[in-house]
């Protein structure tokens, strides 16, 4: 069974819905989910193979394309948060030597720059989330069809990594002529 050759990974939605969003290819439905794995359009095993396998191929393109995306978040948010500390440090250097009517904006200052930088903490920390996530998805399903050698078989390691990926990516988006 497929299921054995792969190690145990706790899933969860990922949190970024950017992320997310590149994470989820409308192709994986059609080439992983329940249409299609339809036997009308084959009885092969081989050609079933093949629709797998270029389904997985199209998941791992858009794992490292999420990678990607989630990296320059990260990045992004780093360099707003040393912005912030940058702002927060000027205004506490320069707080003791003004006078007290500038204390209290410069007070003001310091609460929506500290408010600014919890929230880009914990930005910085889901998308750490969603990077270990997709490190671990990255490579999973290498070999995963090697053991499969009949329809049931592949079937079930395609609806195995189907599930994942709605469990990572939620919903999957509809492609443009109405599939999923």
């Amino acid at each position: 069974m497929p299921e054995s050759t792969l190690d145990p990974v706790e899933l969860h939605l990922l949190h970024h819905c950017r992320i997310r969003e590149v994470f989820n290819a409308p192709e994986l439905g059609r080439l992983l989910g329940k249409e299609g794995l339809d036997l009308s359009m084959t009885d092969q095993p081989e050609a079933l193979k093949i629709r797998i396998e270029a389904g997985l191929a199209v998941l791992e393109r858009r794992v490292l394309a999420s990678i990607s995306e989630a990296l320059r978040l990260q990045a992004r948010a780093c360099v707003l948060i040393g912005i912030l500390l940058g702002i927060l440090v000027g205004i506490g250097i320069s707080i003791p030597g003004q006078p007290q009517a500038t204390h209290y904006a410069m007070i003001g200052g310091l609460v929506v720059a500290g408010s600014l930088l919890v929230f880009l903490a914990k930005k910085v920390l889901s998308v750490r989330s969603d990077l270990k996530l997709l490190a671990r998805l990255r490579g999973r399903y290498h070999g995963l069809l090697e053991s499969c050698c009949d329809i049931p078989q592949l079937q079930a390691a395609a609806s195995l990594v189907y599930g994942e990926i709605l469990q990572v990516g939620g919903e999957l988006p509809e492609e443009p002529d109405g599939r999923t």
